[in-house]
């Protein structure tokens, strides 16, 4: 049986990198995408290896993707262009994105850090989420941005939600009274039907019993036949098999007459228990009784 090695280098990382980015520029400039959030996805030069920083970026885009936004992919300008909420406006309104997200970090002693700036298209601050590890490698970092990634679209959701104002009830229907004599009480009624989701039990265990008693039964008559496997004994003569079943019918009559009058008793037990339906009206009772 072939065993296939797996390799997880750079090369491989860049070639899936690049592949997703083609893919989303297809798609934007194609104008196929009518998702109703557009995120940008600006990255401020990145402290890490290129090959690190491509699969940051790449799971920034999964995470995105997966909380079914549609990712706007814009090559000219980076993350640090700037410093003023007018001035990000400017750069959403500029890719049609109703977000954006800037992408910082670098590698701190023994690991790194990684921090996620949200903007809303008119340039405000939605969430700073940031971390720091150490010790940490690089597929740890990817799965922490791949998370944020999803929280704080969940937290620009939920703000929008809390801006849409709240719908105005409507204005109360004028009502009628119709003249006493005209008005008719409905009749009061009250059913107390009995409980039918166990009644199958009893019938179940009674056919049950059936069944075993009458395996038995045959049993009982098999025992003692010949099984019709025939052959020489040492004496040279023929002799035959025969069914040993005694002990089986045995059982088979004292279970499944057991279980034969138990589901009997219990029919009757419950066909007698049940309360009957009662109907209660204004005018009249109404007792209806079932056998």
């Amino acid at each position: 049986m072939r065993r296939r090695s797996r390799s997880c280098g750079s090369h491989a990382v860049r070639l899936a990198a690049c592949c997703m980015i083609i893919l989303l520029g297809m798609l934007c400039g194609s104008g196929a995408a009518t998702a109703a959030e557009k995120y940008l996805v600006l990255e401020k030069p990145l402290d890490f290896r290129v090959e690190e920083s491509e699969r940051v970026m790449l799971a920034i885009t999964q995470g995105l993707l997966a909380a079914g936004c549609e990712v706007v992919v814009k090559k000219e300008g980076r993350g640090d262009a700037c410093t003023t909420p007018a001035c990000w406006r400017n750069v959403a309104a500029a890719a049609n994105a109703t977000d954006l997200l800037i992408v910082s970090g670098g590698h701190e002693e023994f690991g790194w850090r990684l921090s996620l700036e949200h903007r809303n298209a008119a340039g405000g601050i939605v969430e700073r989420p940031s971390q720091v590890c150490h010790f940490c490698q690089v597929p740890a970092m990817a799965e922490w941005a791949q998370a944020a990634v999803k929280g704080t679209v969940n937290t620009a959701r939920a703000e929008r939600l809390a801006a849409i104002p709240a719908p105005k009830p409507a204005p109360p229907q004028p009502t009628t009274t119709a003249p006493a004599a005209a008005v008719s009480k409905p009749p009061l009624t009250t059913s107390t039907p009995a409980s039918r989701s166990f009644r199958w039990v009893p019938w179940a265990v009674g056919a049950t019993g059936a069944l075993v008693l009458g395996y038995g039964a045959w049993a009982l008559h098999k025992d003692g036949e010949k099984t019709g496997s025939c052959g020489l004994s040492s004496a040279g003569q023929k002799s035959c098999d025969e069914y040993d079943w005694k002990a089986r019918g045995l059982g088979g009559v004292i279970g499944g007459g057991a279980l034969l009058v138990t589901g009997v008793i219990w029919v009757l037990l419950t066909s007698f228990d049940s309360p009957p339906p009662v109907s209660v009206s204004a005018t009249d009772v109404t007792l209806t009784v079932r056998f």
